[in-house]
């Protein structure tokens, strides 16, 4: 039974013989889940011998002594997408990113790493604001951001976002269509040995060290050398100006590459551009010698390999300064606490999918966080009491005044409503029969329109007599009036005509 390294989070902080210090660790391994979006090329021709995206790239930052590795890969990625798209970028603000990565984590009070796909929803939900508004600040490294960079971030939304499957061909098409990815690596000893020139050697697990999980930018590849070009976040001075070279086959094993993601924003322009390189290999010399030698799992132990280092480099040495375990419901703790720490590499894995269980694409449309967000900034805010005090007395007032004109437009309502209905029952009186001959008529009509042609004839000729009939009885009932009247008027007058004669 092999170790999983997946299921042991380890923090190691090495110091080089120049005194820089390396933290590592943060990165946390995630389950795949079925219902997260994947990376789809864009390509439909044969991939190049060579991608390199690093004149694109802004400059390498440094994660210092925090676990932010995974913000730092993350957010890299957003400021080379803008650099393409927007000819310029920004610092993008890692802390932004980190923050809210762990808050949606479930715990921001601690400074322990975090999944890169909980970076790329902050991205996806939140957007990204600049590092002039919440600036790389350890101090400030558990604190939330302020209203302000919430504001800012909120119109830098990344729009896309994809896992890009551990495979050799996803991982070189999506460096060929012009897009980098962060990735979580488990890293060993022989690591360190980068910091020289930037050659990873192909790890020998079982004879090595394991350091834990780092979170870096993969930001091309090279088939004459069989490495992939990557970005790593420990300064401008380790490596190749920040950059390291990583064999194919260590990238490409499951066990060791937790989980790979790239961020994308709709645009028409091919990436693709300006990116390819020829067959040529990378290095020259004895590098390219030592790249090739670097392929094979614990070279670096090899005494011909030994003797090039030695003639090609000053010697590379670290100390391990610090070496943490994680532990379920205590948090990191020294790994000397343990025994026999390999036990926990044979350790049934508990993990569990809760976190991942509704997939990225349905988790990207919550919006509770953002909710409770706001919510607490106006509950915990000292310095606008006074604005609150103004917006009650406001609210009052306005409520009053909502009062008062609701109470005469009430009024007003009901003066235009009775004066209405009045006219209504004059209108009604007058036009009586008006109403009823149009009421007929109406009705009549719609039978016309929904029976057979041979019932409309007969319709009309009936709807004919009935007016006929309707008119005949009006005349009738008009000259009865008239007569009546007349007769009212005769018998009142000769009333009149007897009290004059008494």
């Amino acid at each position: 039974m092999s170790k999983n390294y997946r299921q042991v989070r380890k923090s190691t902080v090495v110091k080089n013989s120049v005194g820089q210090q390396f933290k590592l660790g943060g990165y946390r391994p995630e389950k795949q889940n079925s219902k997260d979006k994947k990376y789809s090329a864009k390509r439909d021709r044969p991939l190049p011998p060579k991608a390199d995206l690093r004149l694109y790239m802004t400059p390498v930052e440094n994660q210092g002594g925090s676990n932010s590795c995974t913000a730092n890969a993350v957010a890299g990625a957003y400021e080379y997408l803008a650099n393409r798209l927007l000819g310029k970028s920004e610092d993008v603000s890692r802390l932004f990113i980190y923050y809210n990565a762990r808050e949606l984590d479930g715990d921001s009070s601690q400074d322990e790493g975090t999944y890169l796909k909980s970076c790329v929803k902050v991205l996806r939900k939140y957007g990204a604001c600049s590092e002039n508004t919440w600036s790389f600040d350890l101090n400030q490294i558990l604190e939330q951001p302020h209203k302000q960079a919430y504001a800012e971030a909120a119109n830098f939304i990344v729009e896309e976002a994809a896992r890009v499957d551990v495979d050799l061909h996803a991982m070189q098409s999506c460096l060929a269509d012009g897009y980098p990815f962060a990735f979580g690596l488990q890293l060993f000893s022989s690591f360190q040995q980068a910091g020289s020139d930037g050659l990873v050697p192909m790890p020998d697990p079982d004879n090595e060290k394991h350091d834990g999980g780092h979170a870096m930018l993969c930001v091309g590849y090279s088939d004459p050398d069989q490495v992939f070009i990557v970005r790593n976040s420990w300064g401008d001075e380790w490596g190749e100006h920040g950059y390291c070279y990583i064999p194919y086959d260590y990238m490409t094993k499951p066990e060791l590459n937790g989980d790979c993601w790239t961020i994308r924003q709709v645009s028409d322009r091919d990436l693709s551009q300006g990116i390819q390189g020829s067959s040529a290999s990378l290095f020259d010399g004895a590098r390219a010698a030592i790249a090739t030698a670097f392929q094979a799992p614990g070279a670096i132990r090899k005494p011909s390999v030994i003797a090039l280092l030695e003639e090609t480099y000053e010697a590379y040495t670290v100390e391990y300064e610090e070496e943490l375990v994680y532990v379920k419901n205590k948090g990191f703790v020294l790994a000397d606490a343990f025994e026999n720490l390999d036990l926990l590499y044979f350790q049934e894995d508990d993990e569990t999918d809760e976190e991942t269980e509704d997939g990225y694409e349905e988790e990207s449309e919550e919006t509770e966080f953002y909710e409770e967000t706001v919510s607490s900034y106006e509950e915990e805010s000292d310095e606008t009491e006074d604005d609150e005090e103004t917006e009650d007395s406001y609210e009052e007032e306005s409520e009053e005044e909502e009062s008062e004109e609701t109470y005469e437009t009430e009024e007003e309502s009901e003066e235009t409503e009775d004066s209405y209905e009045e006219e209504s029952e004059e209108e009604e009186s007058e036009e009586t029969y008006e109403t009823e001959e149009e009421s007929e008529e109406t009705e009549d009509s719609y039978e016309e329109e929904s029976e057979e042609e041979s019932e409309e004839t007969e319709d009309s000729y009936e709807e004919d007599a009935e007016e006929e009939t309707a008119e005949e009885s009006e005349e009738i009932e008009d000259t009865y009036e008239e007569e009546t009247e007349e007769s009212y008027e005769e018998d009142a007058g000769a009333d009149g005509g007897d009290d004059s004669e008494e």
